[in-house]
């Protein structure tokens, strides 16, 4: 079941802090790999949260990938 929740504090301390008092077996955090050598592949909340949670924590890996291009019409029209 899916439930949302608001608390103010540090984000890693709150996730722990609710999984432990809801007896939560799964913890489910995001990343985007990009705080640093240390951190590369996880993020400083999803690190957290793995290292002091009590139960399993599932990592899915946010991949943004950005392409730029432009289009020449010169170049497109003598290819054709």
């Amino acid at each position: 079941m899916h439930r949302s929740y608001f608390y103010r504090s540090i984000p890693q301390v709150a996730i722990v802090e609710y999984a432990e008092k809801n007896n939560v077996d799964l913890v489910v955090v995001g990343t985007r790999g990009m705080s640093g050598l240390n951190k590369l592949l996880l993020g400083s909340v999803a690190l957290g949260v793995i290292k002091y949670s009590h139960c399993p924590v599932l990592v899915v890996v946010i991949i943004l990938v950005l392409v730029n291009f432009t289009i020449d019409p010169a170049a497109a029209q003598q290819q054709q």
